[in-house]
């Protein structure tokens, strides 16, 4: 997604996304969340009112993990839904978002997004 290389710009939707063949990108880990906590998306995302359905992240050792790992101020993301999404991270975990101080409205998120069980030595 050009959104991970502009994390300034504006991004729209021009259709629904069957994200179903991210599972096995980038060595079984899915999707590389937009953005994360030193480079946060700082631009516009808006969906359109369309879905992203099926994405799958699977980064149970990073933090900020979500479509878009970290959003800063001034970002703006709205008018979109993830339906069906399987995302898991250690911390600061979310669907749509792991961590977001800008904008978000008009967008849901459906699925399963957890933290793995940590282990006490």
């Amino acid at each position: 997604m050009a959104a991970s290389v502009n994390l300034g710009g504006y991004f729209a939707l021009g259709s629904n996304i069957d994200a179903t063949g991210t599972l096995s990108w980038n060595g079984n880990a899915g999707f590389t969340p937009i953005g994360d906590q030193g480079a946060p998306f700082i631009g516009t995302f808006d969906g359109l009112g369309h879905t992203i359905s099926s994405l799958t992240i699977n980064l149970p050792t990073t933090t900020y993990v979500g479509l878009f790992g970290a959003a800063g101020t001034g970002s703006s993301i709205l008018n979109v839904g993830l339906v069906g999404v399987s995302v898991i991270g250690a911390s600061t975990v979310g669907g749509l978002a792991g961590s977001t101080t800008g904008s978000v409205s008009g967008s849901y998120t459906t699925g399963s997004v957890s933290v793995p069980a940590q282990s006490a030595d």
